[in-house]
């Protein structure tokens, strides 16, 4: 009898390793896999010991991530084509000091906070991860011309250090998923396009003219954020510049009413800001003279 319970043990136990080897194949091959087609407002995880992967479907704000006192540093941005999707990786890495400065370590276990928020007027994702700032010839140097969905990925100035913060310009409406992974720590975005009927109305935005001055755009920010404009954003305009947007509104009247104020409010400073008038698609002018509201 005791002969007996010994081998029900034994076979149990290989069982059971059997079943966590399944597991881990499982969790492994499902980092190349997508399921875009969820269109609820969840967030699932998939564990195997400790967490190793934590989706986010279909919310239009995303925070993930976990905090850690090291330094780190995006050290690149990849886009792959998979055919049915388009996929952005962010990669992140060690930040390492020596007496010749700054240098990219080896790549960090697990992510540090982020956040993604999906936008409209124009269709873009605003990212902002608590890593040093990369390169802008990184983003700039991302080849896009075989991208279906994708118009553009462009750095955006962001006023604390250790942050960077960059924009995803789309040509079209999108449906997304965005998920973490670790060993090592990558911030992954699916996308594919979304052919469900969407009603493109007109909105007015209340922005300044482009420009290259990266201290000027930060200036007009600040200024904005501290007289309670709470929708401030920085976008790129059609001359691959960018400008600063106080916000949108419905009616032109409003926009005209805010940007009244914002002058009484401001007049010390010389800002001068336009209406221009776009739908989701439309891509932001460049150099404004003059409000555009054709």
């Amino acid at each position: 009898m005791k002969k007996a319970s010994t081998i029900s043990v034994g076979l149990l136990m290989v069982l059971l390793i059997i079943a966590f080897n399944l597991k881990v194949n499982s969790v492994n091959a499902s980092e190349e896999n997508i399921s875009i087609e969820k269109n609820v407002e969840s967030v699932e995880e998939e564990k195997d010991g400790e967490k190793e992967r934590k989706n986010y479907y279909e919310i239009d704000f995303i925070k993930g991530g976990e905090y850690f006192n090291d330094g780190a540093i995006i050290s690149n941005i990849v886009w792959q084509d998979y055919g049915k999707f388009e996929r952005i990786v962010i990669n992140i890495n060690e930040l390492n000091f020596d007496s010749e400065g700054y240098k990219i370590g080896a790549p960090y276990k697990v992510p540090c906070p982020f956040m993604i928020n999906y936008e409209r007027y124009p269709i873009r994702m605003y990212c902002k991860v608590d890593a040093g700032q990369m390169l802008i010839d990184d983003v700039e140097n991302i080849n896009l011309n075989d991208s279906k969905v994708i118009r553009s990925i462009y750095n955006i100035p962001y006023m604390e250090s250790g942050t960077s913060s960059f924009g995803i310009d789309f040509k079209k409406p999108i449906k997304y998923e965005v998920f973490e992974l670790r060993n090592p720590a990558r911030i992954v975005i699916d996308i594919k396009e979304n052919n469900e009927n969407m009603i493109f109305s007109n909105i007015y935005s209340l922005r300044s003219k482009s420009s290259e001055e990266i201290e000027n755009l930060s200036f007009i920010e600040e200024s904005l954020m501290n007289i309670n404009s709470t929708n401030v954003r920085i976008l790129q305009s059609k001359d691959d510049n960018l400008f600063v947007e106080e916000g949108y509104y419905e009616k032109q009247e409003d926009a005209e009413k805010r940007r009244a104020e914002i002058s009484s409010q401001l007049s010390e400073y010389n800002i001068k800001l336009f209406i221009e008038k776009r739908t989701d698609l439309s891509i932001p002018n460049g150099e404004l003279k003059n409000d555009l509201l054709k």
